[in-house]
């Protein structure tokens, strides 16, 4: 048995990151009542609850960061900015492509795409940038440009080089 790795698979590194993650985290807090109502109405098609629930939290709570690898609502939340349901001004998108893209950066590249390939169908767009390897910093890159352009109300930034 590895013990340098517990049950779930994570080498001590990346526990000490995920550690270093929540260390730097804040409660989010939604106490605009309007938005719990939208929330509890909206029928936004592609945007559930958790989805709307994170969006109206880092929008109340910036300068923030929304994490999500769920396109569809990215597409959603831009409509509603587009619409004035939204103003997500000083809220930065990061998309899983994104994270991805700096954990190769940051660590083992070979293990990362292997690891990613070793579990094929968890997500279409990346099953796509990881269908040849020689090609997946191009690919990712592509599809990180175009959910921005797809969504050119909400800002993307650039993440800095947290290696």
């Amino acid at each position: 048995m590895d013990h340098s790795k517990n049950e779930m698979g994570f080498e001590p590194a990346h526990i000490q990151s995920i550690l270093y993650f929540v260390s730097h985290s804040e409660p989010v807090t939604i106490s605009d009542e309007q938005a719990l109502d939208v929330i509890a109405q909206l029928r936004t098609p592609h945007l559930d609850a958790g989805d709307l629930i994170l969006t109206f939290g880092a929008k109340e709570n910036k300068p923030s960061n929304l994490f999500t690898g769920d396109k569809r609502a990215l597409k959603a939340v831009n409509r509603m900015q587009h619409n004035g349901v939204l103003a997500m001004e000083g809220c930065h998108m990061l998309v899983l492509e994104e994270a991805i893209r700096l954990l190769m950066m940051c660590g083992d590249k070979d293990q990362i795409i292997a690891s990613i390939q070793s579990r094929p169908h968890v997500d279409k767009a990346i099953d796509i940038c990881f269908r040849d390897i020689a090609s997946v910093d191009d690919a990712l890159n592509s599809y990180i440009e175009s959910i921005r352009s797809q969504c050119s109300l909400l800002s993307f930034g650039s993440t800095p080089n947290i290696c």
